[in-house]
């Protein structure tokens, strides 16, 4: 299950009319690895994600989402909703409990993955964004000395200018964002969707 703000929904405005980054991942987690077996097609991704949601809304609503949905795995990409908070102590806190929450799915055999935000070329809310990259690996390592380290994820996300619109994710944000998730969950991006020949123009 997909949760997030803005970027994880994936607008029209942003994405004009083709995937974002979770659909993509999903054409490629349930048909191009799915080993062409029913068990692989049934690798169902789901997305609940939405302008305005910040982390502190998702831990509100995991039991929701845990009663309607009953996913193994929680992916949260980090987004402006709560960056442009500027308050590093509170976001830590909620991501302790995100994963601990996270983990605790399926019988205490889920997984968590954490998507750092990826720069928006703007030196004052990048630098924020530093901090919140940091503060993501000083509390991923307290869950890693506690040996729950196979079962988290951390993607670092790197954009260029072109793959952004107004400081988010556009079309070929999108696309890349999708591949590095890929790469950094099933340890590989081969055939990743549309690789040969991809135009954005």
């Amino acid at each position: 299950l997909f949760v997030g703000g803005e970027e994880v929904q994936g607008s029209y405005d942003y994405v004009q009319g083709m995937r974002n980054y979770v659909s993509h991942f999903e054409e490629y987690i349930r048909w191009t690895q799915s080993g062409n077996t029913t068990a692989g097609k049934q690798h169902f991704v789901m997305n609940v994600g939405k302008k305005g949601q910040t982390l502190n809304d998702i831990i509100n609503r995991f039991d929701l989402y845990k009663n309607e949905f009953n996913p193994k795995a929680m992916a949260y990409m980090v987004g402006k909703e709560d960056y442009n908070q500027d308050n590093v102590n509170r976001f830590k806190e909620e991501l302790r409990q995100f994963i601990t929450l996270s983990l605790s799915l399926r019988n205490n055999q889920g997984f968590a993955i954490i998507q750092k935000p990826h720069n928006i070329n703007d030196s004052h809310t990048d630098n924020i964004i530093t901090k919140y990259c940091q503060a993501i690996d000083e509390v991923i390592e307290e869950f890693t000395n506690a040996n729950n380290d196979q079962r988290i994820v951390v993607v670092d996300h790197s954009v260029t200018k072109e793959s952004l619109k107004d400081g988010l994710l556009n079309q070929k944000g999108h696309y890349a964002i999708g591949q590095q998730l890929s790469e950094a969950t099933l340890k590989t991006t081969s055939h990743y969707p549309c690789t040969v020949g991809v135009n954005f123009n």
